[in-house]
């Protein structure tokens, strides 16, 4: 990390069932103001515990104390997936010779503590990070799986921000057929908002609404709204809600709207 992202840490090595005794009594936070949609399918899911009962290296959690509680900054995917099977969700691979197929709770106390629960997990506590230092520390620690951008300007912080999220929730959106995965419906209000901005739309102004283009909103707007521009967005989404219900089923690909 550079020096900006130098913060009080703590180097600490617990076992997978503490972080399910943490799970179990909701002391884990997953905050999705910033946090990516749940991305892993079954089989990776799967893969995750194939590593775990054949003692692989499945990385670092980690973690912001708030309080009594864990914010989980790094590793969500892993112990939603970890949760998942305890819970019996899904079982485990068939490529596990012995125990292909088999649910948790098919599992015997030996494969149960001795090679899952009491599996050492390397995590790293920080302490006393502001939400825009932990937004920073999120965009950086999941280079590994590339967020896509919708995810990249939802882990920025500022007023624009905000209100993109706040009208992202606009009940327009879930008439359509277009799904909130990853962010979706909050790309697509930004992408309404930045033609909206100096009354682009009337003046027949399109302005760039790919990646670069909304960043550029976002930092442009982090103190201050633009003038009318959500007024506008906000405006449009209900006459289309009213006007278009008929019809709203089939909006469904980014490009329509």
């Amino acid at each position: 990390m550079s020096s900006q992202l130098q913060l009080p840490t703590e180097k600490l090595t617990w076992t997978i069932n503490d972080f399910v005794k943490l799970h179990n009594n909701k002391k884990l936070i997953i905050n999705t103001e910033y946090q990516r949609s749940e991305v892993w399918k079954p089989p990776k899911k799967k893969l995750l515990i194939d590593s775990i009962l054949n003692d692989y290296d499945i990385g670092s959690i980690i973690l912001r104390q708030k309080e009594d509680k864990w914010e989980i900054l790094d590793g969500q995917q892993r112990l939603k997936s970890i949760f998942d099977f305890i819970e019996n969700k899904f079982p485990l691979s068939n490529d596990d010779p012995k125990n292909g197929g088999k649910y948790w709770n098919e599992l015997g106390p030996d494969i149960q503590w001795g090679q899952f629960l009491n599996r050492l997990v390397y995590t790293t506590k920080i302490y006393s990070a502001d939400d825009e230092t932990t937004s920073r520390i999120f965009l950086r620690v999941q280079e590994g799986m590339p967020l896509n951008g919708a995810e990249k300007l939802n882990a920025m912080r500022g007023k624009f921000r905000n209100k993109v999220f706040e009208v992202s929730k606009h009940p327009f959106f879930k008439q359509t057929s277009a799904s909130e995965f990853r962010f979706s419906y909050r790309n697509l209000t930004a992408q309404f908002a930045v033609q909206e901005i100096n009354d682009g739309v009337a003046n027949h102004v399109f302005r760039d609404a790919k990646f670069r283009g909304l960043s550029e909103a976002y930092e442009s707007y982090r103190d201050s709204l633009p003038p009318k521009v959500f007024d506008m967005v906000d405006s449009t989404l209900n006459f289309l809600q009213k006007n278009w219900e008929p019809v709203l089923k089939s909006l469904r690909r980014k490009v329509t709207f």
